[in-house]
């Protein structure tokens, strides 16, 4: 289905579906203008055909008892970032707001409103 919008091909409606599943499903449609290669135009092609009906049930991560391992899992995190946050954690203490990793090095905070919705605060 993807296929039939233009501008997308095998490559790139491979690379959604993948960053799809990696997320758990699309919460927000603007996380499309995450998928690497995936251009703003195409982007906007896509939105007047397709729609989130209804929002998946993602597992949300306990950003402060996850593991680098746990963290990784999310498609925004890389290695590095996830370890960085359980350093920051492991110095600071647990972080009390969603708005405190954006004090973490390499923290994506430009998608940190998207981020925060695959996570969540316990202590």
């Amino acid at each position: 289905d993807l296929k039939a919008v233009y501008g997308i091909g095998e490559k790139l409606s491979a690379r959604i579906i993948k960053f799809r599943d990696r997320l758990g499903g699309f919460l927000v449609e603007g996380q499309l203008y995450h998928v690497y290669g995936l251009e703003a135009e195409v982007i906007d092609r896509l939105l007047k055909k397709f729609k989130i009906k209804t929002l998946p049930t993602v597992n949300r991560i306990n950003v402060n008892t996850a593991a680098v391992d746990d963290l990784t899992k999310l498609v925004y995190f890389n290695y590095d970032i996830a370890q960085e946050i359980v350093n920051y954690r492991d110095t600071n203490g647990q972080f009390m707001a969603f708005d405190e990793l954006a004090l973490v090095e390499g923290f994506p905070k430009d998608k940190l409103e998207i981020i925060q919705l695959y996570l969540f605060l316990k202590n």
